[in-house]
Formats: structure tokens, sequence, C-alpha cells
């Protein structure tokens, strides 16, 4: 059995301060590469193999045979299976590789016992999501997703790794992401952020102020999303840029050192309509007008990055028998 797991870009998370109705919540969507390759096998021992050029740590290769153990304890499962895991989709760079493979593992172990699978059942048994919903949803649909977060219940913010909430995140509204090219920008020499400095960038940065919160707000709903439900790319981008500048954004950006913004100013020189950063980064993502796109990665070849075009992603995970 093989499943085939997309990227997803998570766009900003939204209500970051104290006292609201809900926390967290956000924007993001699905794009069609690159793609993580999984495939399964019936196995004695649980096992992970990871092939990639940038492979999974072992701690978090530990984490995920320790979810598969307690799952097939939890739900008396018989069979076990090995994972052998390629292809080209990154981890710890904001392509939301870690709550994919945690979904698609446990949903193979499902399938390898013939027990019926359903989506919030999945959901529980991964313990992700619990501060954002946008990798659950893209995991399952793809398309552009508004999550609503959870409940305020109290408790410190942190990020989906280690965040547990009591119910999953509430989706808003999920759409079809229009047929626009989307680049990528992976930088090559600047380091991804480790699951603990993820944790100590939350402890440090939360609570925001609460109308940081509200523009943020503003941008995702009135921009972002009305502008993918009209097709509107010119208004997309603005929003887009308005992002960058909210507090939240600007907090996750203060993160990386000046290289990486020389890279969105390259890719603004060059034609780039809007440049974001995906989740905790480091990778950039732009939008340009179509006969731009090819110029674009021909100028970004001396820039120390990697340059990936696709397409945003109006279905989810593929399973193959």
């Amino acid at each position: 059995m093989k499943i085939y797991v997309k990227p997803r870009i998570h766009v900003s998370l939204i209500s970051m301060h104290s006292g609201g109705y809900r926390k967290n919540g956000g924007i993001g969507f699905s794009i069609e590469e690159p793609k993580g390759i999984l495939e399964f096998s019936a196995s004695k021992q649980f096992s992970f193999e990871d092939t990639r050029e940038a492979r999974l740590g072992g701690n978090e290769q530990d984490q995920l045979l320790s979810a598969l153990r307690q799952t097939q304890a939890l739900l008396g499962l018989d069979k076990r299976i090995a994972i052998k895991f390629s292809g080209g989709m990154q981890t710890h760079v904001g392509m939301g590789s870690g709550t994919a493979l945690r979904l698609a593992c446990l949903e193979a172990l499902l399938l390898a016992n013939g027990k019926p699978i359903h989506q919030d059942e999945l959901t529980s048994l991964s313990k992700r999501g619990g501060a954002s919903g946008i990798g659950i949803q893209t995991y399952f649909s793809g398309r552009f997703v508004f999550d609503l977060g959870v409940k305020n219940e109290g408790g410190v913010f942190a990020p989906s790794s280690i965040a547990r909430a009591s119910k999953k995140p509430l989706l808003l509204d999920t759409v079809d992401f229009p047929d626009w090219t989307v680049g990528l920008c992976v930088p090559n020499d600047i380091p991804s952020k480790t699951q603990v400095e993820e944790r100590e960038f939350f402890e440090k940065s939360c609570p925001i102020q609460e109308k940081q919160s509200y523009e943020t707000l503003f941008h995702c709903l009135y921009g972002a999303y009305a502008s993918v439900r009209e097709n509107d790319i010119r208004s997309f981008s603005r929003s887009i840029r308005e992002i960058q500048s909210c507090e939240w954004k600007g907090l996750e950006r203060n993160e990386y050192p000046e290289d990486l913004f020389n890279l969105e100013k390259i890719l603004y020189d060059y034609g780039a309509m809007c440049v974001g950063m995906s989740s905790l980064g480091p990778m950039l993502y732009f939008l340009a007008e179509e006969g731009d796109y090819e110029y674009i990665s021909s100028q970004m070849k001396d820039a120390n990055c990697k340059i990936i075009l696709t397409k945003g992603a109006n279905s989810g995970r593929e399973i193959i028998f």
C-alpha cells in the first residue's frame, strides 16, 4: 500500500491573544508538490525508514512509532506495519509534513487491520491539530481552509506538535483554490526550527495584543478568503503582503536572519506579486503573473535556494493498494 501526501501552505494563525472566544485558528491551502510518498508493508514489528535527503530526527521517529504502538494497544489491533518515507516533501520547513506523516501512518495501520476509518477518529488518534486544523483538513480534502481554532479553555499557546485540545479545531469553510501557480522558495543554508525551538517560540511570543489578532483576522477574512472565493489573485496577493507585517507573522519572521528576507527582496525584484512565509518557516511562497514564473526561477538559480513551481491541490491524500 502507498499513500501520497501533499504539502500545505500555512498562511497565518489568527487568535493569539489572551481572553478571546477562541484560540489559534488560521488560513492555509494545500499544494500539489513536492509530495511525500509513504510505502507500507506487513511486518512483525513497527519500523520506519526515511530515504529522503533531509531525514526525520531519531527522536521524532521514536515519537511516531510510539504513537503507532499506542494505537495498536488502544484498539486491539493484530497487524503491524513497516514504513518507508520518500519523495520531495521536506520536514520542518513549513510544508506540514509532521501532521501528514502522522495521519498517513495511522490510516495505513487501520487499513492494514481492516478497521473502518472515520476522519474524526483518525484526527483524535493522531493528537495533531491542537494549534491549527489546517494540516488536518488539507490531508483529507486539500483546498483552501479557514479554521476557527478551538474554544478558549485557558492553558498555554503551543504548536500543533505538542498542543492538545479537548475538541478538534472548528472549520469555518473550505473552498477550491484557484488555478494559480504557486512558487516555493526553500533556503539551502537557513536552519529549520526543531520541535523544542517551536515550543520555545510560542512560550516567549504569546499572548499578543488583542487588536493585533483583529488586524490579522481582517486580512485573512476580507482579504485572502474573499479573494480565493472570487478568483482575484491581485487582492489575494495584497492580503498576503499585509499579513506579513501583522504582529504574529512578524514575530515568526523575526526568528530568522536577514538572509531569508534578502531572498524575499530578490523575489520581489524579479516580479513576484506577493511573498509569504509558511508557518514558522523558513520556506517562502510567492505568486506572480503566469508569464513571470520562468523568469523568476531562472534568475534565482544563484540565490542559494531551491525554487519549486506547483499548483493548489483541491483533493487530499491518494491511497493506492
